[in-house]
């Protein structure tokens, strides 16, 4: 499978390596676990690193962050996407991106480090 989940303190990691149907279904269920099981009032702290992407982000990508993300508009958090550098795949900054249309703040990195330092530095 090209995704793996890993986990520091309270900070959630997805790190893509491909973008088939098994790792999309795998990151979207985990995410609605994440996001389900955090209170409201309390933010969470994902980092979702497709620096490694090989690919796009398939139409059952787009059709699981519609059905997905709009469920949640009310819950608070902050995303960090790593890409490998600023010509990332228009696909993939596109569909996280829209995260930030909820009430997710999101930030871009081109590295791990520097997005895990990101999201330690906004915590309450």
């Amino acid at each position: 499978m090209g995704l793996s989940i890993d986990q520091q303190g309270d900070i959630i990691i997805y790190t893509f390596t491909d973008f088939s149907d098994e790792s999309v279904d795998t990151w979207a269920l985990s995410l609605e676990g994440l996001l389900s099981d955090v209170p409201d009032h309390q933010p969470f702290y994902v980092l979702v690193n497709v620096a490694a992407e090989h690919g796009t982000f398939s139409g059952r990508a787009r059709k699981k962050r519609a059905d997905l993300f709009p469920r949640f508009q009310s819950q608070t958090g902050y995303a960090a996407f790593i890409y490998a550098d600023v010509t990332a795949s228009d696909s993939a900054r596109n569909l996280l991106s829209e995260l930030g249309l909820n009430n997710f703040t999101v930030a871009f990195f081109d590295t791990q480090a520097a997005g895990l330092q990101w999201l330690r530095s906004q915590r309450l």
